[in-house]
């Protein structure tokens, strides 16, 4: 956006020492350029109205071709054993074809644009040289030719205007548009915004009571998870089985506090959820997805998830065997990693703890 603004600024005081320059050469033409530019606008307007629309349809058209190419990046092994290349290339080549249609249409309405403002910049030339040939005994060879030159090159100037303009107003709508999602996309309850004194090391022992919650995207919305109560006790290992849109990842998502919570209760080490900022809860619980995901830094990093001690500190409070005792006790320390994420492993050599 920035640039485009100095493209239009630039443009603007182009056009204007230009139009001055033929004003001067020839008074008779100020009328006629005065003219021009409501009439430029007016081609402007509706050169615009189709210019967003065919930019629109660009990046929409482009969209299904980046996720291809996306998912081929993710799923390049299973494409080579399924051996699916020629079917993939092709389907790649047919959304090629299909993302330049509206960059055709695009450059056909800059040609098209270009053509309209040539055959106005012509008339008015052919008005300058009927007037320098009728009113010879009142015009200068001088003035005439100097504003000649100086209209010949307002041709191509009053092009790149327009386009500046256009890009101008694109850009700036752009930015509206997200000034608006940041003005009316609600957000989360600020009531839990706040951060509350919690018990040192909460959750210790990692005892979850579930009672008869119900949770949805948004508030006053069809729950999406309903009726549901569960308790783990402490050192408990529980599956939650269910075929897709079950509501399993919706159940997590509700204790991390990404779903609205319209009933019931969520206890972690007897502490009721509702009562706690969402700060603390996604400071303090960690939720692995079901795809691997390889986690950035060191594993140190990761247990603490909110910062809260520099490294000084955390060797002073709990020491690398304390904390490889505790990997170790819940089968993520070497001896079960070695053994089963060999693999894993392997593609992530600066692994540190």
């Amino acid at each position: 956006m920035p640039f485009a603004v100095f493209e239009t600024v630039l443009g603007v005081l182009e056009r204007v020492a230009a139009a001055a320059i033929i004003c001067y050469s020839a008074q008779f033409l100020s009328v006629i350029l005065a003219m021009s530019f409501i009439v430029i606008s007016i081609i402007q307007r509706f050169y615009i109205i189709t210019s967003m629309i065919i930019r629109r349809l660009d990046i929409e058209t482009k969209a299904p071709l980046y996720a291809l190419l996306t998912d081929i990046s993710s799923g390049l092994t299973a494409v080579r054993a399924f051996g699916w290349q020629d079917a993939l290339l092709s389907g790649g080549i047919d959304l090629q074809d299909f993302s330049q249609k509206p960059y055709y249409l695009m450059m056909a309405i800059q040609q098209w644009l270009s053509l309209v403002i040539g055959l106005f910049i012509a008339l008015i030339a052919i008005i300058l040289v009927w007037f320098a040939v009728v009113y010879s005994s009142v015009t200068s060879g001088v003035s005439m030719g100097l504003a000649m030159v100086n209209l010949m090159n307002f041709n191509g100037s009053l092009w790149f205007l327009v386009i500046a303009w256009t890009k101008m107003e694109t850009s700036l709508g752009a930015a509206n548009q997200i000034r608006t999602f940041a003005r009316d996309t609600p957000n989360e309850d600020k009531r839990r915004q706040q951060r509350c004194d919690l018990p040192t090391g909460w959750p210790l022992r990692g005892e979850i009571a579930i009672d008869n919650i119900a949770s949805s995207y948004k508030a006053r919305e069809r729950a999406i998870v309903q009726d549901i109560s569960l308790h783990i006790k402490a050192g408990q290992r529980v599956g939650i089985c269910g075929g897709t849109g079950s509501g399993k990842t919706s159940l997590l998502m509700t204790i991390l506090g990404l779903l609205e919570q319209s009933s019931g209760s969520i206890k972690i080490d007897h502490l009721d959820l509702q009562n706690i900022s969402l700060l603390d809860i996604r400071s303090r619980l960690a939720i692995l997805p079901q795809d691997a995901v390889q986690f950035p830094g060191s594993i140190r990093d990761n247990l603490q998830l909110d910062w809260r001690y520099q490294d000084n500190e955390t060797c002073s409070v709990a020491s690398d065997a304390d904390m490889r005792a505790s990997l170790d006790k819940v089968g993520l320390w070497p001896g079960t990693l070695l053994h089963k994420w060999r693999t894993i492993a392997a593609l992530t050599p600066t692994l540190q703890v």
